[in-house]
């Protein structure tokens, strides 16, 4: 087994393992933590990386957005252990922190989020499109991380 250190996406240090397993030659790529990311390399060991640190799983949760006194509605698309999209037509800028309400198995919960991009509405090919904001969790309940898990293991 040989192994190789590399900076990874946003300078994290990956390793790359090379090994043989049943006759075959496997590249595998941990980071640090020893986690498997969403990293790979070729046969030449050049690496390829996701954007993103979590997978995305779709969803379909309705959401209530508290921006100020202000209330917004919208709809979870998709969720991961660190972020989701949320189908909405609010307008807010980037690096804002607002409360975003959800029902989560049965559950409300109160999560604190933070913008990381806006989408405005586009449409697509099909006629349809959407806006809304891709937004990170800080503080993330583990009800919400629960759930998480659990559609990760329904999928």
């Amino acid at each position: 087994m040989s192994i190789t250190i590399v900076d990874g996406p946003k300078g994290n240090t990956m390793r790359i393992f090379k090994t043989k397993k049943d006759g075959q030659e496997q590249t595998m790529v941990k980071d640090a933590n020893n986690r498997e990311p969403k990293v790979w390399a070729d046969n030449e060991l050049n690496l390829h990386a996701e954007k993103r640190a979590y997978r995305r799983i779709p969803a379909n949760l309705q959401a209530r957005v508290l921006y100020g006194n202000l209330i917004y509605s919208g709809k979870v698309t998709d969720i991961s252990e660190n972020g989701m999209f949320i189908n909405t037509k609010m307008n807010c800028p980037v690096n804002v922190v607002f409360l975003l309400v959800v029902m989560v198995n049965d559950t409300v919960m109160k999560v604190p989020i933070k913008v990381k991009r806006t989408v405005k509405y586009e449409k697509n090919n099909s006629g349809y499109g959407s806006s809304g904001i891709g937004v990170e969790l800080v503080n993330t309940p583990q009800g919400y991380l629960d759930y998480v898990n659990d559609c990760k293991a329904a999928a």
